[in-house]
């Protein structure tokens, strides 16, 4: 009986020994990518290159503003990505008026601002790295990266002010099921990317213009810089 007892202990032991063993093989990884570059295109087809972004639009800077930014992805190559945000610092100079009812996304007042994550390219609208860190005067190159039956959105997320110290940007929400808003097919976009390694860039944009009583309002935007890079990350989840 004893040894009986003895074997079975053993064999329950050894089992559980795989089976930690195999799901800290399986754990998801998440890593830290500090951008590399910044700047912005505009819907008129003109490429920022100063240091601010504004994502949105003001009674300063009137045209649409859609920020990139650009990230080495080698540290991640080939690797199996789960999940993927932009941690992406703002700043108290912001003027949200677009108005969401429902739901508040814990936001009593509905008054917030809807940043929408977008890959480089849909691989069947291209845009290459080099057009978008060089290029200027092309307002394709804004369309195919912000209109959402070109390059339907990653994913997104609500603030209710232009510091929203601490959020991070849902950008792989929509590859992740497959299927976007409007049953577009997502991806797999950034899978691919990261399988091939090296740079990339990722854009957001405004997503929502409308106050409470359906009119457009003279601003919407949140504002930021981009000499602060260090500040800028994408975290990325994968499985090994």
């Amino acid at each position: 009986m004893k040894s009986s007892l003895k074997k079975l202990c053993s064999g329950m032991a050894a089992l559980a020994l795989f089976c930690f063993g195999s799901a800290m093989a399986h754990a998801d990884v998440t890593r830290n990518l500090t951008c590399v570059a910044c700047g912005a295109w505009n819907d008129q087809g003109i490429h920022i290159s100063y240091s601010n972004y504004q994502i949105g639009f003001s009674t300063e800077l009137p045209n649409e503003e859609a920020p990139y930014f650009e990230f080495n992805l080698t540290p991640i190559k080939g690797k199996t990505v789960t999940g993927c945000g932009l941690l992406i610092p703002g700043s108290l100079d912001y003027n949200i008026t677009s108005y969401w009812g429902n739901p508040d996304n814990g936001f009593s007042t509905h008054i917030q601002f809807k940043v929408r994550c977008a890959a480089q390219c849909n691989p069947a609208y291209p845009i290459t790295l080099s057009e978008i860190l060089t290029g200027n005067n092309s307002p394709i190159t804004y369309t195919n990266a912000t209109d959402f039956n070109r390059n339907t959105d990653l994913g997104y997320g609500w603030v209710p002010n232009g510091l929203h110290t601490g959020t991070v940007f849902d950008a792989f929400h929509y590859e992740k099921v497959g299927i976007g808003e409007g049953g577009k097919t997502v991806g797999p976009w950034f899978q691919n990317e990261v399988n091939a390694g090296g740079d990339w860039v990722a854009w957001t944009y405004d997503g929502y213009d409308l106050q409470q009583n359906g009119t457009l309002a003279a601003e919407n935007y949140i504002w930021g810089s981009t000499s602060y890079n260090t500040g800028i990350i994408m975290e990325v989840t994968t499985t090994n």
